[in-house]
């Protein structure tokens, strides 16, 4: 095993500094960190459970490709940021509304991709799950 670990994605180990100790993809986790949150989940699930080891976790996480040996290993594909002026959904909304504009003033027929997009709203996630029409 390791003395250090990358971590690939989000990784909270529980059981450590009351809540938890929360992993940034990219950041460093030790070996230490590690047993130390398996010895305190193995007291606090008791003796009535089955034993878990720190090399049993390590090796779920690293085949899950949550975690890695290799500190150049890329992060998870969902955690990398996005490129300076990449395609966002509301550019590609605006994008289809204005192919789909083309098409009818030209008299010819909206594929139906293009008028599905072209009639999608960007959903905007400020309302905090209010619910509602907010």
């Amino acid at each position: 095993m390791a003395d250090e670990y990358k971590a690939l994605t989000y990784i909270n180990l529980p059981f450590l500094d009351g809540d938890g100790r929360l992993y940034r993809p990219g950041q460093t986790i030790s070996l230490a960190d590690i047993e130390e949150s398996v010895e305190a989940a193995s007291a606090a699930l008791g003796p009535d459970h089955e034993t878990i080891s720190a090399a049993d976790q390590i090796a779920e996480m690293i085949q899950y490709g949550t975690l890695s040996e290799d500190m150049d290993a890329p992060l998870n594909a969902a955690h990398l940021p996005p490129q300076p002026g990449s395609q966002s959904i509301e550019t590609l909304i605006a994008e289809a509304k204005a192919l789909a504009a083309d098409y009818e003033s030209r008299g010819e027929p909206v594929p139906p991709e293009v008028a599905a997009l072209a009639e999608a709203t960007a959903v905007d996630a400020s309302d905090a799950g209010t619910g509602g029409t907010t």
